[in-house]
C-alpha cells in the first residue's frame, strides 16, 4: 500500500512539471491522476491540515487545486469551493456574494 501511495505521489509531482496553470490545454494530464478518489481525498486532507486557511500565495499550490478539480468527490470539491470563497472574500473589499452561479451560494 505504501508503495502504491508513493508511486501515485511521484506520478502527480511528475505531471505537475508538465502543467502550466495559465494554459488549460495542459491540465488534462491531471485527469487520470484524480481517478483514485481515496488518494485525492487524502492529499486534500493533508493540504487542509497544513493550511487551516488557504495559502497566502495560491499560485504555488495551483496544480494541487487543478488536480482536485478533476476529482468527482464532494469532499474534495467542497474544499475547492471553500478555498474560492475565502480568496474571493479576502480579495473583494466590498465582500458580498460570489459572481458565479447562485448554486454556489451558501
Amino acid at each position: 500500500m505504501q508503495t502504491e501511495w508513493s508511486g501515485w505521489i511521484l506520478d502527480v509531482l511528475h505531471a505537475f512539471g508538465r502543467v502550466d496553470a495559465m494554459r488549460p490545454d495542459t491540465w488534462k494530464v491531471l485527469a487520470p491522476l484524480a481517478e483514485p478518489v481515496v488518494a485525492v481525498r487524502w492529499l486534500v486532507e493533508q493540504i487542509r491540515r497544513c493550511n487551516t486557511l488557504p495559502a497566502e500565495q495560491p499560485h504555488e499550490e495551483a496544480e494541487f487545486y487543478l488536480l482536485a478539480a478533476f476529482c468527482p468527490d464532494n469532499r474534495v470539491l467542497g474544499y475547492l469551493i471553500d478555498t474560492y470563497w475565502r480568496y474571493y472574500r479576502t480579495r473583494n473589499r466590498r465582500g458580498g456574494c460570489c459572481p458565479v452561479s447562485g448554486s454556489l451560494r451558501r
